[in-house]
């Protein structure tokens, strides 16, 4: 396990929490909401910290393909949410 893996640990573990909601309207909730919204905001700060091809290909590697669906689950839920859309 390798020092950004442990630093994502907690970042991994919402994502699987909220992977794991199936009812669209569970997905909605103002409480998953506010999650959603502390995920993409942390994603945003250590995506900005990212200044080389190393530490940008660790985060891709780690977003993708594991957690696109989510992101794409919060985009057509929230897509139009300024809260969440732009965090």
């Amino acid at each position: 396990e390798s020092a950004f893996e442990r630093f994502m640990l907690p970042l991994q573990q919402v994502c699987l929490q909220l992977e794991a909601v199936s009812q669209p309207e569970e997905f909605a909730r103002v409480e998953a909401k506010r999650v959603i919204v502390g995920l993409m905001r942390d994603l945003r700060g250590i995506c900005s910290s990212c200044v080389n091809k190393r530490t940008y290909t660790l985060l891709f590697d780690w977003l993708f393909p594991a957690h696109m669906g989510l992101l794409r689950r919060c985009c057509q839920v929230y897509g139009q949410d300024n809260d969440v859309a732009i965090p």
